[in-house]
């Protein structure tokens, strides 16, 4: 099976994978990705997560694994790929039941 390069906005489509970065496939056509990325989720910059939440796009190294780059909290900007508002991340974050149970107990208060 050949290799088929990426399609761009407004092109047909079968799934997410033919369609080209920042695009997913919706209806049978490659449109732009308007949502924002949750905890753990594959990116490539910043602006893809949600920052409000205190997400930035970050190379993640685990374990006898390949370094990829997720979205994950932050503390300090310098380490995030791309521009980050900090004024935009709000102080209470609410983590959902499968972040809390990720981080653990006791760390609310480190990604403020």
């Amino acid at each position: 099976m050949s290799h088929q390069a990426q399609r761009g906005e407004g092109v047909e489509c079968l799934g997410d994978t033919e369609c080209g970065t920042g695009l997913m496939c919706e209806m049978g056509y490659c449109i732009p990705f308007t949502g924002k990325k949750h905890y753990n989720e594959p990116c490539t910059t910043s602006s893809e997560c949600d920052v409000s939440r205190g997400l930035c796009c970050q190379l993640v190294r685990r374990y006898r694994q390949e370094p990829k780059t997720l979205c994950g909290y932050f503390k300090d900007p310098m380490i995030c790929f791309g521009h980050v508002a900090e004024d935009q991340v709000k102080h209470v974050v609410q983590h959902t039941k499968g972040e809390k149970r990720l981080m653990g107990w006791g760390h609310d208060n480190y990604y403020y």
